[in-house]
């Protein structure tokens, strides 16, 4: 992941576990679309709703990124969700709302969503 305040985007390099296979297509997310981003208890919550399991995905290590529009009734579809299994000293959640939040993503009253 690559998150630069002087960028306007999340750049996401996707490998597989192994290192093995060969790296897929990154993954390029304007900051402006970044709805919310959840971590924790909230982050996993979403990953089961979606049946994503892994056993590295625990409350310290899970961040959830929610792109496009907000939908307050209903659970964001796994096609606007990017899944991080990351360790929490690296502060991930913190470091994508500060790029975020003047680039016009994570809008008004999701920013201290977990």
């Amino acid at each position: 992941v690559k998150v630069d305040n002087r960028l306007t985007f999340l750049y996401v390099l996707v490998g597989s576990s192994g290192g093995k296979e060969k790296q897929s297509q990154p993954i390029v997310v304007g900051l402006n679309q970044i709805w919310s981003v959840r971590e924790g208890v909230n982050a996993l919550a979403l990953c089961d709703i979606h049946e994503v399991k892994d056993e590295n995905l625990t409350s310290d290590s899970a961040v959830v990124v929610e792109l496009g529009q907000h939908r307050p009734d209903t659970d964001p579809p796994l096609s606007d969700l990017l899944i991080f299994c990351t360790p929490p000293k690296l502060r991930l959640k913190e470091r994508i709302l500060a790029c975020s939040a003047g680039r016009g993503g994570c809008h008004l009253g999701d920013k201290g969503k977990q």
